[in-house]
């Protein structure tokens, strides 16, 4: 492959983290996979010592067709960052959700189903304001990491994540929480390195 001179300073980057930010056209992708290609074959890294992101599924997936063709060791973190890090939450969930109960819910439908199903037995109104409503708060809570257990109201959360937890065990194993705030257990626990 032909590259012009940033894009081979880029491509032979061997320390530490390197963004690329250009318009389209310009040669990212095909400086990215050099980059790799480098660091695979010439330099021994192995490929799950390397991340590389994108914005869209689309993206992820040429990356990794482009990879393919030059080698054949691929690394599990090729994709968004939104399925690259769903997948970190799968492979370690122990480790990192230690002492909670959860599956993860990657679909809004089924968290809407399940928020809908609580108001119902609730006897709240379950129209699609409600369920926003509720919904908006739970994204609060999340967002702050803060678990129903946590919270100092009085039992009355206790009965609906009892309710929540039924109904989560009803959908099979779907699971409760798309995304969780913790980038301090990422670090305090090392997940990246284990």
């Amino acid at each position: 492959m032909r590259l012009n001179k940033s894009q081979e300073k880029a491509a032979n980057t061997l320390e530490g983290d390197l963004l690329i930010i250009a318009s389209a056209g310009t040669g990212k992708t095909t400086t990215i996979i050099e980059r790799y290609v480098n660091l695979i074959k010439n330099i021994g890294i192995q490929p799950n010592e390397i991340m590389m992101t994108t914005f869209t599924n689309k993206a992820a997936k040429d990356m990794i067709s482009k990879i393919k063709k030059r080698t054949k060791s691929i690394s599990p973190f090729i994709g968004t960052m939104h399925s690259i890090f769903l997948k970190i939450l799968r492979e370690h969930k122990d480790l990192i959700f230690e002492g909670y109960d959860f599956t993860l819910l990657t679909d809004n439908q089924d968290k809407t189903q399940i928020i809908r199903e609580i108001l119902k037995q609730e006897s709240i109104d379950s129209e699609r304001n409600a369920v926003n409503y509720f919904s908006g708060w739970i994204g609060k809570y999340k967002s702050r990491a803060i678990f129903s257990k946590d919270l100092s109201i009085s039992s009355g959360i206790d009965e609906l994540r009892e309710k929540f937890e039924s109904l989560k065990r009803s959908l099979n194993g779907k699971s409760i929480e798309e995304y969780k705030q913790f980038k301090s257990d990422f670090l305090q626990k090392n997940i990246f390195n284990s």
